[in-house]
């Protein structure tokens, strides 16, 4: 059963480091990054909307898209506009380089979003993650004001907010290998991935 949750799949990037379109590179078995991300999205969340400046490139999923306001204005601005769109209180965003992603990863912090209104991993190599974590719809006004402030960083709001961090400890006590928040930024990002994969 899907959780009341909408998915804003955030794919405007220029993909400057991989040379083309993320969301398009084959990953595995003849399918595309986009194609687990679609498969593993639609079997948790009620809804996914694409945020793109490019959507007849995802017209072949039947989800409803969000033109970027702005070209290339970055995931702030679309994270801003895939949560007016959303029907639901929470949205999970995700950028579209993800192709690991597990419904169980989302389902978890999904379950940890009680009295907050984002919900954001953390880990020690990388720190915050806020391209796949939760927001709630409340999370527009502060958004807004750190646009209208010149921000462009997806961190920019979040003293505005009150947020869930959610550390790599408990992060491994579900998904031991944390897969799903690994991305393929590069051609050798993309290659680990796939040997991931295949390893199950």
């Amino acid at each position: 059963m899907p959780l009341p949750l909408t998915a804003l799949l955030l794919a405007g990037g220029r993909s400057s480091r991989m040379g083309r379109p993320k969301a398009f590179m084959e990953f595995a078995g003849g399918r595309r990054v986009v194609d687990c991300m679609m498969e593993a999205l639609r079997a948790i969340c009620q809804e996914v909307i694409v945020v793109t400046n490019a959507p007849e490139r995802f017209a072949e999923f039947g989800a409803r898209t969000v033109v970027d306001p702005v070209d290339y204005a970055g995931p702030l601005a679309a994270l801003a506009e895939g949560l007016r769109a959303a029907r639901t209180e929470w949205s999970l965003a995700v950028s579209c380089d993800l192709p690991l992603l597990r419904p169980r990863f989302i389902e978890t912090l999904y379950s940890m979003r009680e009295g907050d209104e984002a919900v954001v991993p953390r880990t020690r190599e990388h720190g915050p993650h806020p391209l796949c974590a939760l927001y709630r719809k409340g999370c527009l006004d502060a958004i807004r004001q750190a646009l209208r402030e010149g921000e462009k960083r997806m961190v920019s709001f979040y003293p505005r907010v009150m947020v869930r961090w959610v550390d790599e400890e408990e992060l491994r006590r579900g998904e031991p290998d944390m897969r799903s928040l690994v991305n393929v930024n590069t051609p050798e990002e993309l290659e680990w991935a796939r040997r991931m994969a295949g390893g199950q």
